[in-house]
């Protein structure tokens, strides 16, 4: 057994914390790690005082798309705060600037699948391991806030399980990400 490089490490540790999400469709983790060490992580959830997903027991955001509130949708319906975001707020500047965030995620909905009010139509059966890879990389928002953290380098987990790394200054360049995502 050979000791795993520290990418698959910490993507390995994100996607341990993604196991706390509160969403119905998706688990995503992220880390920020500077000199070798942890700073913060987040997962995608309600913000605090807000019930989540699992304890509505249905997705707002399938709602909105099925057309059942008759609000604007995406990720304006979604009742959650990303990963990366919560991990960005729950480190100072000092801690962000010169790190890399590390995101891993793991797909749910097209295991359980939704019906027409948001609500799950069975039960999640598979174990976590068996959980197919969501495709991790940042959103336009999420992105936007990283090149505002100073974060220097941006590592996630793509469908097939390989590991994508960025620089986000990249996104200065190619601003597709941050406007079109």
């Amino acid at each position: 057994m050979r000791k795993p490089d520290r990418d698959t490490y910490y993507i390995d540790i994100a996607d341990s914390v993604a196991r706390r999400s509160t969403c119905l469709r998706r688990s995503y983790g992220a880390v920020i790690v500077k000199n070798d060490r942890i700073v913060a992580t987040g997962f995608n959830g309600a913000p605090r005082g807000v019930e989540d997903s699992l304890q509505a027991g249905w997705c707002r955001r399938i709602r909105v798309a099925k057309g059942v509130d008759g609000q604007r949708g995406g990720y304006l319906a979604c009742r959650s705060s990303h990963a990366e975001m919560n991990a960005i707020i729950s480190a100072s500047m000092e801690e962000m600037t010169g790190a890399t965030l590390y995101i891993a995620g793991r797909e749910k909905e097209e295991l359980v699948g939704f019906d027409e009010q948001g609500y799950p139509l069975k039960e999640l059966e598979a174990s976590w391991e068996e959980l197919p890879f969501a495709h991790a990389s940042p959103c336009q928002l999420c992105a936007r806030m990283i090149l505002n953290s100073g974060i220097e380098r941006v590592v996630y987990r793509c469908k097939d399980g390989s590991l994508t790394s960025v620089d986000p200054r990249e996104w200065t360049v190619n601003t597709d990400i941050l406007f079109f995502g």
